[in-house]
């Protein structure tokens, strides 16, 4: 039974992935903050990644990884992002290997932006902000089947005027016979906000599907990841792959790519493990006269 649940989302999620056309591409999207990776390890690995670290906010971007890598820390994590923004974030996840608990709140703030009129005067200042509170809860169904579910609580405030709203991800994993190969699949930011003025801004609906795969060597360990996925407002499919070379169980080096994207290609990033510290950077270049981004994080292991 369990696996025809979980062949019939993943099949659903391939459908909605490969989709040729955007999904109702003249309505508003918005709530960017949502698609944007947390963690730097897993930014560094171009939004992938979430096997190998160890970043109490993975379940993030998979809602099945913080059981899956038996993830107990907290995380801080502040991300300089593209036009003097800055995305920062707390998460915290606890696992028991039959079930985890994860929570986080991150938060994008826009800085100070001109007010103006209709005539274009600049009346004053405003100061935009998205905030993003998410509880995660995994469970074990099987010894080789996993299902998460993220419940998003979501608040955005634009000059005079703010939204708020919900959404959820669902999520499963399959751990197949082939030693260190996992398959993830997962449909998110599925819910509804409420309107800024006349107007519903929609959430970015995200089908996903990933493949990992660990080699274990000495003194390194090698972790991979390809992951699919489909935004609502864009019309590619967009692919991603990611990299993580472990050394000594000491030093972390990620390299990423971006497919099918109009900004972006490579990610780079390092990562320092100290006993029950990590510390890791992620770099970010962005094309077309578009400033670089950095993320940098802090894990304590509990």
């Amino acid at each position: 039974m369990e696996k025809k649940i979980v062949f019939t989302l993943l099949f659903l999620v391939i459908l909605l992935s490969l989709r040729g056309e955007p999904i109702d591409i003249n309505s508003l999207y918005g709530w960017k903050m949502l698609t944007i990776p947390l963690s730097p390890s897993v930014s560094a690995m171009a939004g992938t990644g979430v096997m190998t670290s160890k970043e109490a906010g993975t379940f993030i971007e998979t809602p099945t990884a913080g059981l899956l890598g038996e993830i107990n820390s907290i995380s801080i994590t502040q991300n300089l992002w593209i036009f003097d923004t800055q995305m920062n974030s707390i998460a915290i996840n606890t696992s028991s290997g039959v079930s985890s608990f994860g929570f986080a709140l991150r938060s994008l703030d826009y800085g100070k932006l001109d007010a103006r009129d209709i005539t274009g005067e600049v009346i004053g200042e405003f100061h935009p902000l998205d905030l993003n509170l998410i509880v995660n809860y995994a469970r074990r169904v099987t010894p080789n089947y996993y299902a998460g579910i993220n419940l998003m609580f979501l608040y955005q405030k634009i000059q005079t005027k703010s939204s708020t709203g919900i959404a959820a991800d669902l999520g499963v994993s399959y751990l197949p016979p082939v030693k260190g190969l996992t398959l993830n699949a997962a449909i998110k930011h599925i819910g509804t906000t409420t309107k800024v003025d006349r107007e519903r801004i929609k959430v970015p609906v995200t089908p996903e599907l990933s493949f990992s795969y660990d080699l274990p060597f000495e003194p390194a360990e090698i972790g991979t990841e390809a992951k699919i996925l489909k935004h609502p407002d864009d019309k590619n499919v967009r692919v991603r792959l990611g990299t993580n070379i472990r050394i000594y169980r000491v030093f972390n080096l990620r390299a990423g790519y971006h497919l099918n994207h109009d900004t972006q290609s490579y990610t780079a990033g390092i990562g320092l493990q100290l006993n029950k510290l990590d510390v890791n950077y992620a770099y970010l270049p962005f094309d077309d006269e578009i400033s670089d981004a950095h993320c940098f994080g802090i894990t304590y292991k509990f």
